[in-house]
């Protein structure tokens, strides 16, 4: 996704852009100019096209509004910090629980010993037993 087109949808800035599979998934001929890639005489006509037509401009900008209020960064940023914060109090109501159960086998007399690490770093050795 071109940064450049995110920063024009966000400031209101209408765009002709090349339809890639990318820009394709999240815009459409609303919320901006879409021509073919590689299509250069296609988008010289798409600027100039936007260029003598400020209606179409103000469907573009308003409609970029729209969609930057629905899947702009504000919105990624809270989805993203949403989802840390969920991962972060899984693990933390995770370790609690552990703890939990530590202390509860301590006062019961039925410890359970900790999970032993793994480490990736570390190649595992070979059996000792060979195959025919």
């Amino acid at each position: 996704m071109p940064t450049k087109l995110l920063e024009y949808v966000a400031v209101g800035v209408p765009s002709v852009v090349t339809r890639t599979r990318c820009v394709s998934r999240y815009f459409d001929q609303r919320q901006v100019e879409l021509v073919e890639v590689g299509d250069v005489e296609a988008m010289a006509q798409a600027i100039l096209r936007l260029a003598g037509d400020p209606k179409r401009r103000a469907e573009i900008v308003a409609a970029a509004r729209e969609w930057q209020e629905e899947y702009g960064f504000e919105v990624q940023k809270r989805l993203f910090l949403r989802t840390v914060d969920s991962l972060c109090f899984e693990k933390i109501a995770a370790e609690r629980k552990q703890k939990q159960q530590a202390v509860e086998g301590k006062k019961t007399g039925t410890r359970q010993a900790p999970p032993k690490a793994v480490s990736r770093d570390v190649p595992r050795e070979k059996s000792a037993s060979k195959s025919p």
